[in-house]
């Protein structure tokens, strides 16, 4: 894999259909915005060439947009030639990061399960342990009102296994 640092128009750059991340605080987003304003892009995007002359996000999407509203016209990318490790690139720099909700969270071990095997081949791509994937990806068993909940911070994520257990057994009691 090889990386380069460039400065790359915005008008060249997309979001990818890979990122993780589906929910954008717009308080943190306007004081980005302000930051970027104010300083610039400190932290280069990382890219990877799509194909038609045009940039995908890996990393970065938030800083893209900050740029977008701040109306600059270049951004500092990394290009990166991932070779069909964008997905794993993407999940792997957003789940470190604690403002990833835990159903992105979920969704992204999702895909990369799909992509490459069982919640042990994913731990091990992402650095995480593999009880902790199993537990995301039993996140998306859960009816979807809940899961909404737990994506909104509302329900607390350690009362998930209790709301799993219950919404489970819930077909059942109804026979009763």
């Amino acid at each position: 894999m090889t990386t380069s640092l460039s400065m790359i128009p915005l008008a060249k750059i997309r979001p990818s259909d890979g990122n993780p991340r589906t929910v954008f605080d717009d308080e943190r987003m306007a004081e980005l915005i302000d930051s970027v304003k104010r300083h610039g892009i400190i932290t280069p995007l990382t890219l990877s060439h799509d194909g038609d002359g045009r940039y995908a996000i890996i990393a970065g999407e938030r800083r893209y947009r900050a740029a977008k509203a701040a109306k600059l016209r270049e951004v500092p990318a990394q290009i990166r030639e991932a070779d069909g490790a964008t997905l794993t690139l993407a999940v792997a720099e957003n789940v470190i990061r604690a403002d990833l909700s835990p159903m992105e969270e979920a969704r992204a071990y999702r895909r990369l399960a799909d992509e490459h095997g069982d919640a042990a081949k994913v731990a091990r791509l992402v650095g995480k342990s593999e009880r902790l994937i199993s537990d995301r990806l039993d996140l998306l068993r859960l009816p979807d009102e809940t899961a909404q909940l737990i994506a909104a911070r509302r329900v607390p994520l350690a009362c998930a296994p209790v709301l799993l257990r219950i919404a489970e057994r819930e077909p059942l009691l109804a026979d009763l």
